[in-house]
């Protein structure tokens, strides 16, 4: 019986922690949520921030979207369990993606990939921004100049967030 009813106690106490140990992720999450979307207001004023909800089984990350007339920009923040873990799904993603490498200021390593998506690590989040323009059909040049500005943005965007990561502790 008193086996039991210590078995039973550090049962409890594991799944205390645990439950403890996540609300301080969800919490750093949401306060580092917040961070971000006071660093995009103060520099990029006009755009609108929309919050996007995870799907189910994926509450572990940050979804945020930007809007700015027919602009939209998606950031995706995902916490690793550390900088190493970080940076094995950074080199992952930059062999997968045939990426640049990229590393302009945007955190600890970075990967510019598809036509306008750029991904880092900063700490233990990766980060991924990508930009779409909707707009109507467009001549090759009007396309390519539109390709260049949206790679801008996402860079744009990109130091923002690292700067509001590095700045959250």
């Amino acid at each position: 019986m008193k086996k039991s009813c210590s078995t039973l106690g550090i049962l409890i106490i594991v799944i205390l922690g645990t439950v403890y140990a996540y609300s301080q992720i969800v919490s750093g999450l949401s306060q580092l949520s917040d961070s971000v979307v006071v660093a995009v207001q103060a520099k990029k004023p006009n755009w609108k921030y929309h919050a996007v909800s995870p799907i189910d089984g994926s509450a572990d990350l940050i979804l945020q979207q930007w809007t700015l007339d027919s602009q939209s920009l998606r950031i995706a923040i995902i916490p690793h369990p550390s900088a190493a873990d970080a940076s094995r799904v950074m080199r992952a993603l930059a062999t997968n993606s045939r990426g640049r490498q990229d590393n302009e200021g945007l955190g600890d390593e970075a990967v510019s990939w598809g036509k306008n998506t750029i991904s880092f690590r900063r700490r233990n989040f990766t980060v991924d921004i990508s930009v779409v323009t909707i707009s109507p059909t467009l001549s090759a040049t009007e396309s390519s100049d539109r390709e260049a500005d949206e790679r801008k943005l996402c860079k744009e965007f990109a130091r923002i967030v690292a700067e509001a990561i590095k700045d959250s502790r």
